[in-house]
């Protein structure tokens, strides 16, 4: 199954996925790369975060974080981005993210020259650690990550925090873009705690002007979030990255 997408003047086609939540494109991604779109110098998101040192997507090497079916890393590929890596932690996906890749990039041999899909589970923090050396990206996006309340997405949103954090750490000029859509009042609450210990964040004010976009119908339940590393974090890889990060996982420098 092939949906299509119109983020501004650009037509994007993708294969979907079955059996997965990654298998669809989720309101924050599309809200993601509608702000993108109209803002590929990230001025509004240099207002929302002043100590960061601007940049424009044309000199971003971006890292997406649960990329799915690829919207966003596509657009950010279109808009000429230096680099892109879409990750994902399904296995099965990564074929129909490569090949969406392919779809709507391919026909510019230098947008897709400069992208490329990889499977990157967040549990395993070793690994991310060996991909923020390797490509030190000063751009990480996501969005609508976390999804439930019960013992197994709390675990899940730890994780995703630290990886969030080793991959900001690697590059002292990066910025994470983040939308999130709330479902159900205090599913998200751990990700946030985790969150706001490490990240300093602030709300994009921004939203599409197109009364057809996915955000129109979802009555603004997604927003996208604007964050810098909070400059007296240090990190520390743990030895056994299949454990949960201890309290010494992070630790605030005194």
């Amino acid at each position: 199954t092939k949906s299509k997408f119109k983020i501004g003047s650009h037509c994007i086609r993708l294969k979907r996925g079955e059996g997965s939540t990654g298998g669809s494109a989720w309101y924050g991604a599309t809200l993601l790369a509608e702000y993108l779109n109209a803002d590929p110098e990230l001025k509004m998101a240099a207002l929302a975060a002043p100590n960061w040192s601007k940049f424009s997507l044309s000199d971003a090497r971006t890292i997406e974080l649960g990329a799915g079916l690829g919207l966003t890393s596509i657009i950010t590929g279109i808009l000429g981005a230096n680099a892109v890596l879409a990750t994902d932690g399904s296995t099965s996906l990564i074929p129909i993210l490569q090949a969406n890749l392919e779809t709507n990039l391919s026909s510019n041999q230098q947008q897709f020259s400069n992208v490329c899909a990889r499977h990157l589970d967040w549990r395993d923090l070793e690994k991310v650690a060996s991909i923020a050396k390797s490509f030190s990206p000063n751009l990480i996006i996501g969005s609508d990550l976390v999804y439930g309340r019960d013992n197994s997405f709390f675990t899940s949103h730890l994780y995703l925090v630290a990886a969030m954090a080793i991959l900001a750490k690697s590059n002292k000029n990066s910025l994470v873009m983040y939308a999130h859509t709330t479902r159900f009042h205090g599913d998200d609450s751990s990700f946030w705690r985790h969150f706001d210990h490490f990240f300093v964040r602030t709300k994009l004010h921004w939203s599409p002007t197109s009364r057809e976009s996915f955000y129109s119908q979802n009555k603004k339940r997604t927003q996208i979030w604007i964050a810098v590393l909070r400059p007296d974090v240090s990190i520390t890889t743990p030895l056994n990255s299949r454990r949960l990060p201890s309290s010494k996982f992070y630790q605030k420098t005194k």
